[in-house]
């Protein structure tokens, strides 16, 4: 294979690349959100009974997967690196947290 195979080839494959590669790592359940936030604005809109109700009622399955990534990652065992090494415990929290923490849905 050839590397330009794997490249950009429009302008809007190059936003979706860079604008990929600027944010932190989506799970499925926030991606679902992120779209319907962007097809239904309403269902986010806190102001309303009808937003508050979508959110909170929702809002649970971004937990459920929150911790499903969190066991499935588990606790390992790492070395740092540096002038000083040491082991640490790299915790399934610190896993999601570096990768998908910094995605967050409206409130």
């Amino acid at each position: 294979m050839r590397l330009e195979n794997f490249l950009p080839r429009t302008s809007e494959h190059k936003s979706f690349l860079s604008h990929f590669l600027a944010k932190k790592m989506k799970t499925a359940i926030q991606e679902v959100f992120n779209e319907l936030e962007q097809m239904y604005p309403s269902l986010f809109d806190v102001h309303t009974e009808k937003g508050r109700t979508f959110i909170n009622n929702f809002h649970k399955f971004l937990e459920l997967e929150k911790q499903q990534i969190i066991e499935a990652h588990g606790n390992k065992k790492r070395n740092s690196s540096g002038v000083t090494n040491y082991e640490y415990t790299y915790t399934g929290e610190d896993y999601y947290n570096e990768k998908f923490n910094g995605i967050k849905i409206r409130k």
